[in-house]
């Protein structure tokens, strides 16, 4: 996977791939997941147990490992402007 990741995004082997270093190159985890082949994606969500229907396949995943500081972020102008509604129709999972 590693091979891969550097040879699509075109990093260097002496770059180490981490989260940090992936976020400075513009590059998240949707991206990696579209890297993965559709089976073996299949086969993951199998054994873990998330649930999932048609090509929306990537999605769950997503959405099955959001980290609540990652939601804090991505909300946090709604929450700046104490935005009841606008958090309302947030889906948290």
């Amino acid at each position: 996977m590693e091979k891969l990741v550097r040879i699509e995004f075109e990093i260097e082997s002496k770059v180490e791939l981490i989260s940090e270093t992936l976020l400075d190159y513009n590059i998240y985890p949707k991206d990696i997941l579209y890297l993965i082949p559709l089976d073996d994606l299949k086969s993951f969500c199998v054994d873990n147990n998330i649930s999932y229907r048609g090509k929306n396949i990537i999605n769950c995943i997503l959405s099955n490992y959001r980290e609540s500081e990652n939601i804090y972020i991505e909300n946090y102008v709604l929450i700046a402007n104490n935005d009841i509604n606008g958090l309302k129709n947030i889906i948290l999972y």
